[in-house]
């Protein structure tokens, strides 16, 4: 990975937000690329919102904060990061640093889900809740899911 990148200007990390060593790798690879060429240099990792999500109904986490678009995010993660760790933001923030060590610029896009009936005039249903409601009728109970990239796993647990 670190030498696919190195090869590039840009890159998208759209696989699994889960994966720390992967982001470094890209973002070590951009660094080299950095270095080669003495141009800016970019990387966009996707990742969600649940890094700043609360847990009101099993209370294993809450914070009474609302967050704007004038705080600053790397700091509040990091903070939180101390207090409950979780592998999203573990991945988020290591690629914040990386990328500052290897003079990266280092972009998060935190897609949420969203639930409801959309406006649009195609997809106007959510991807992922129609799904995870046919999974459970048809097993007979919910199943834990852990997002890989663009595809869905269902794993008991």
């Amino acid at each position: 990975m670190t030498k696919a990148a190195s090869e590039h200007d840009i890159v998208f990390n759209t696989a699994s937000g889960f994966h720390t060593e992967g982001a470094r790798a890209l973002i070590t690879g951009l660094g080299q690329r950095k270095k080669a060429i003495g141009k800016d240099i970019c990387y966009f990792h996707t990742t969600g919102t649940s890094n700043i999500g609360d847990n009101p109904l099993t209370k294993a986490y809450y914070e009474p904060r609302i967050l704007s678009d004038t705080d600053d995010l790397y700091t509040y993660l990091k903070g939180r990061e101390a207090k409950d760790i979780y592998a999203q933001c573990t991945t988020d923030i290591a690629s914040v640093d990386t990328g500052l060590k290897h003079g990266v610029k280092t972009y998060l896009i935190m897609s949420p889900t969203i639930y409801g009936i959309g406006t649009g005039l195609f997809n106007r249903t959510s991807l992922q809740i129609p799904g995870l409601i046919r999974s459970a009728i048809k097993r007979g109970k919910v199943q834990r899911t852990i997002w890989q990239g663009r595809n869905l796993l269902l794993r008991n647990g």
